[in-house]
């Protein structure tokens, strides 16, 4: 029993790997080289807002944007992260958690004034509690990222969409 499953899975994967090669021995294989841009200005008179950017890819893009000829602002909640991370990539910064739902307008509205009128919102802060299954997350764990990955994110794009950039 176990050696026909065997022959039987054996022979489904030769017949998936013969398949494969006649596809590619049909169709033209197209080969893309793909370079780095230098910085070319293509972002000059946009004013971004970049959410969790003091870190990993908002610290990234907010670097990229600026090389770009972006004015950038920086949020998160450790100042002291910020400002360094401000200081590294040449933008502003405004410490603010995007849970804080109760000051999410005056942010808004200071984080617009402080850019001139900001007409791009990055909303990339996010968290991970990294607690290895789903089984091992806890309720207040799940909460927290829920707070901060979906709700956080929803209502920065709803307050952005009815008060930034005015």
């Amino acid at each position: 029993m176990i050696l026909s499953i065997i022959k039987i899975m054996t022979m489904s994967i030769k017949r998936n790997i013969k398949t494969i090669l006649k596809l590619l021995q049909r169709k033209k294989v197209t080969k893309a080289d793909i370079v780095l841009l230098s910085p070319n200005q293509r972002l000059v008179r946009k004013k971004v807002i970049i959410t969790g950017g003091n870190r990993g890819l908002g610290f990234a893009m907010a670097k990229k944007f600026t090389d770009e000829g972006a004015e950038v602002l920086i949020t998160g909640r450790d100042e002291e992260k910020l400002e360094k991370a401000a200081k590294e990539i040449g933008c502003k910064y405004m410490q603010y958690d995007v849970t804080d739902f109760t000051h999410m307008d005056e942010f808004i509205k200071e984080a617009d004034d402080l850019l001139g009128g900001a007409n791009v919102l990055v909303n990339n802060a996010g968290i991970s509690l990294h607690e290895g299954t789903i089984m091992d997350v806890h309720y207040e764990q799940f909460d927290k990222q829920i707070e901060t990955n979906l709700k956080g994110r929803g209502r920065q794009a709803q307050g952005h969409g009815r008060y930034g950039g005015q």
